[in-house]
């Protein structure tokens, strides 16, 4: 078997620039990436890849009269307590890194509100109480990839009749590796069922936001005598 040797003198006589791109190409290909880049982010932005992935979940809701004493009794008609009222949902962390919920709050006509809190239950030292614990920036509730987390939003009616009966929204606070940023969660639709209610979707003809029920509720507005 015969090789063939190449001489140095034909080694230093290679360019080592001849496989490489034009200097004007590589420039081109570079302009090219930015400007992909560019119309790329804004694309994967409004889709969402870089914002909250917190929503609404279909576990239901809760309403409630709360009482002075603190106590709380269902939000049904004609058992009407007080104008302070509670509705209770859930959120789910539909993304893959852990978020930090630093407040919760929702602003409309015909209410006040109050303040919110978040799971069932409150530690206090080795007790824990029924209850949730109150959301604040200083102590706010860690929501993992997939978790979901009861919330519970606290009201005051100040007119039953001004109160929206459209779909109504929370507003969220949330701190994750994006930053500080903030996402809208739709609050549960219902319908009046017997006095009580009955969770239902935007789109029922029937339906309204659990928001208008817990005023209803209050000034015994719009009872289903059925």
């Amino acid at each position: 078997m015969s090789s063939t040797q190449i001489s140095d003198e034909l080694w230093q006589r290679q360019d080592p620039a001849a496989a490489r791109l034009p200097r004007w190409a590589r420039r081109w290909l570079s302009a090219l990436a930015a400007l992909l880049v560019v119309f790329a982010l804004p694309v994967a932005m409004h889709a969402g890849a870089f914002e909250p992935q917190v929503r609404a979940t279909d576990r239901g809701w809760n309403g409630m009269f709360i009482e002075s004493a603190g106590g709380t009794d269902s939000a049904i008609f004609g058992g009407a307590i007080a104008t302070d009222v509670s509705g209770t949902t859930a959120i789910v962390n539909a993304g893959s890194s852990t978020v930090r919920v630093l407040s919760i709050t929702v602003a409309g006509d015909g209410f006040r509100f109050d303040h919110a809190t978040v799971g069932n239950t409150t530690v206090d030292g080795e007790t824990v109480r029924p209850g949730g614990q109150l959301l604040t920036p200083a102590a706010p509730a860690t929501l993992t990839a997939g978790a979901a987390l009861d919330v519970t939003l606290f009201l005051t009616i100040t007119d039953c009749h001004a109160v929206p009966a459209v779909q109504q929204f929370a507003t969220i606070r949330i701190d994750s590796w994006r930053g500080i940023q903030t996402v809208r969660v739709a609050l549960p639709t219902v319908r009046h069922l017997q006095g009580g209610w009955e969770v239902t979707t935007p789109d029922d003809p029937q339906g309204i936001s659990s928001l208008h029920y817990l005023a209803d509720a209050v000034c015994g507005i719009g009872m289903d005598p059925g």
